[in-house]
């Protein structure tokens, strides 16, 4: 079933963008754009009439902390509906709560199981 939903996979791991593009289609998740610096991030949004409705968001970009991003989409009026995913390999307690404090919808740690990894993006975009 095609899932009709903007989706900004912000990733610097070929590897990782691979596994996580493949994974979003199978869950019929196709309109998924993929950046991997903060840069082209901010360069997609700024050059797009269309308001994503999901953000995952690596914490670990090479040009920026992807808390920074995360803040910015949190405090843009613009991006009020848009749901933000933390996509990242720490978890440790006081990083986590950074994340939320910053404004995360939820997160997902890497490695990620497919199956709960797709349920975890239906229940924040609220798919039937």
């Amino acid at each position: 079933m095609q899932k009709d939903y903007n989706i900004i996979l912000v990733e610097n791991e070929p590897d990782i963008i691979k596994l996580t593009k493949k994974t979003l289609e199978i869950g019929g998740f196709n309109n998924v754009y993929v950046v991997e610096t903060a840069e082209h991030f901010y360069d997609k949004i700024r050059n797009t009439d269309k308001i994503p409705d999901l953000i995952i968001l690596d914490i670990l970009l090479q040009d920026k902390n992807g808390i920074e991003i995360l803040k910015f989409i949190k405090n843009n009026i613009n991006y009020k509906k848009t749901k933000v995913i933390v996509f990242t390999a720490i978890a440790e307690k006081e990083k986590i709560k950074e994340f939320f404090n910053a404004g995360a919808d939820d997160m997902i740690i890497k490695p990620f199981d497919p199956y709960d990894f797709i349920e975890k993006i239906n229940i924040i975009l609220r798919v039937n």
